[in-house]
């Protein structure tokens, strides 16, 4: 399986990351001169030019080290006080345009998370900005971004950018064995795109929301190989199975560890320009059941986002019964472990600290992705994934005014239907995009993965058969079509990012048409060249669309789309760049049959 991952997702290789460590040399050295620039226009003392120094960092996968060819790279410019945001996406995001290896840009202010897109050397970048309230030393930018401290006096949206980087070096810090995570990671995120569910702005489960998902799943199987883990992490992910509620997986024994304190020398994180594989350490002999070490029953389900950790029993999990078949042995595991309760922390910790996890085995790569599909086909929604405890900014002199995730008492958060929370102060919902559509559609494929990987150890079923592509267009009779048109590159750019942002709103307003379930599918589709001439650039989005009884479908029911079009086509023309742009752009919308699906996605 891992020599096949390699050939099918392989990662990038050593000249592909020279190239992009280059990329972001050239970044950091375009915003320091520009920097110094406005420092000078602006007639600043030589003092507070010299104290005003930025940063270039990343963040996302690339930090995490899951790095593959064609994937891009989330930056963040870190910046001092004296630069403005309005500078940084008029002024900078010019340069950047004008730059000689800069083939695309796209700068989107006005976004939740304001974002320059483009691509340099044939590398695509997300860049965020973020401005400091206070200018560190440049040495230590990267330290001092790491701590609560630092979100006193910046704006909200600094907030939200810098809580990238910070969300993703407090994941390495709370796995306790990086690599492993990695190892699992990269498989998720391969099956994720190839069943069409790797999506955020569509309203899937975007690159964050899976990297905390197998986070979680390492810490709570600190012993298991990627394989074990990938399927326990499908397996939680739905609470009923054949209408039997299964055991609240929420109150698991393993803890995270304390933030800083990283169980093992594999937890320090990578360079965030350059990153180096830590070499694998050898095959430990492990005891063979270590999950239950620590097991105990709990006596009462609290709620994790807000209680702090109880002591629980210690106890074993009892040996199975001669006469016990598999499969009831089986689902008796599957119920101790759901019903451990927490244990202190600082217990944990200090037996964590002592094991370094080995992540080899001959059926290693199989143990980890079936206690991953396991984990999360069994998941009880209603409840947050967490990799720690929730601040409470109240808790936190002089961090009152942030807002944290809270159902309790905001009443939008109640509205979330998948909530995975961020480990970094203020923690947010990764997931806010999520809708009842996409979420029962994130269900089916855990259960199908789970599924799956059992009938792979049975020798029933193939890795390959596990992260198969979808057969979207085999898989319904009816879509909608939705085609994006623009007269220049410019404009299709930001035309076509102003549509995919505002698709999720689409399929909420499709989702309240009675008899109609629908299945958005994440992927743009190029226009051919040879097309229509006036519109030489475009690309088609499709949704999925099934007419059943289950929806509430009727021989004589008519169903009109018209109304949730009439409401997506008034948002689409709210673009700010409409009046700019009057004549070079358009967007088609047509209900299609399969038999008249274009010829471009056939």
């Amino acid at each position: 399986m891992r020599d096949h991952l390699e050939t099918v997702f392989p990662t990038e290789t050593a000249e592909g990351m020279d190239r992009r460590q280059g990329v972001l040399q050239e970044l950091e050295r375009m915003f320091h001169d520009w920097m110094s620039k406005l420092c000078v226009e602006a007639n600043l003392p030589e003092e507070e030019i010299r104290k005003s120094t930025v940063k270039i960092t990343t963040l996302g996968s690339y930090r995490l080290g899951v790095v593959h060819p064609g994937s891009d790279i989330d930056t963040l410019c870190i910046a001092p006080p004296v630069i403005r945001r309005e500078d940084f996406f008029s002024t900078f995001a010019s340069q950047l345009e004008q730059h000689e290896d800069v083939t695309e840009c796209v700068p989107i202010p006005d976004a939740y998370t304001p974002i320059v897109k483009l691509k340099m050397r044939g590398v695509c970048i997300d860049l965020l900005f973020a401005r400091l309230a206070r200018a560190p030393e440049a040495e230590l930018a990267e330290e001092v971004v790491k701590e609560d401290e630092v979100l006193k006096n910046m704006d909200e949206k600094s907030v939200r950018c810098l809580n990238g980087f910070r969300v993703a070096d407090q994941i390495l810090n709370l796995v306790p064995d990086q690599e492993t995570f990695r190892r699992t990671l990269r498989f998720i995120k391969y099956w994720a795109r190839r069943r069409g569910v790797y999506s955020n702005i569509v309203g899937f489960f975007g690159g964050i929301t899976w990297s905390l998902l197998v986070a979680r799943i390492c810490q709570l199987y600190p012993y298991y190989a990627p394989n074990q883990l990938i399927n326990r992490f499908l397996s939680g992910c739905r609470h009923s199975v054949r209408g039997r509620i299964q055991p609240d997986p929420h109150i698991h024994v393993l803890r995270p560890l304390v933030a800083g304190k990283p169980a093992s020398p594999m937890a320090q994180p990578p360079s965030p320009r350059h990153f180096i594989p830590t070499p694998p350490e050898e095959p430990r002999q492990r005891p063979r059941r270590p999950v239950h070490a620590f097991q105990g029953k709990s006596s009462s389900q609290k709620d994790v986002s807000q209680s702090r950790p109880s002591l629980g029993n210690q106890t074993r999990t009892a040996p199975p019964t001669p006469d016990e078949s598999s499969a009831s042995r089986e689902k008796r595991r599957t119920e101790q472990e759901a019903e451990v309760s927490d244990v202190d922390l600082k217990k944990i910790n200090e037996q964590l600290a002592k094991r370094k996890p080995s992540i080899h085995g001959g059926r290693s790569f199989f143990k980890w992705s079936f206690r991953f599909f396991r984990l999360y086909h069994q998941w009880n929604w209603t409840r947050p994934v967490t990799l720690c405890d929730i601040v409470d900014p109240a808790n936190v002199p002089g961090m009152t005014s942030f807002k944290v995730w809270n159902p309790k008492t905001n009443p939008a958060d109640r509205q979330h239907v998948m909530p995975v929370i961020t480990p970094a102060f203020p923690s947010m919902n990764s997931t806010h995009n999520v809708t009842e559509t996409t979420k029962r559609i994130l269900l089916d494929e855990f259960k199908r993965g789970f599924e799956l990987v059992q009938n792979v150890e049975g020798n029933k079923a193939e890795w390959s058969d596990v992260y198969a592509p979808f057969p979207f267009f085999d898989e319904f009779k009816h879509f909608l079509m939705i085609e994006i048109l623009a007269t220049s590159e410019d404009v299709y750019n930001k035309f076509s990012g102003w549509v995919e942002s505002k698709l999720r709103i689409l399929v909420m307003q499709l989702e309240a048409v009675n008899g109609m379930r629908i299945h958005p599918n994440p992927l743009q589709y190029t226009l051919p060249k040879d097309g229509d001439a006036n519109w030489p650039f475009g690309c088609g989005m499709f949704l999925g669309l099934m007419f059943t009884p289950e929806a509430g479908a009727q021989p004589d029911l008519q169903i009109d789309l018209r109304p949730a079009i009439t409401a997506f086509m008034e948002v689409i023309l709210s673009w700010a760049d409409r009046d700019a742009n009057v004549g070079q752009f358009r967007m088609r919308l047509k209900r299609l049959a399969a038999a008249d699906l274009p010829e471009y996605v056939t």
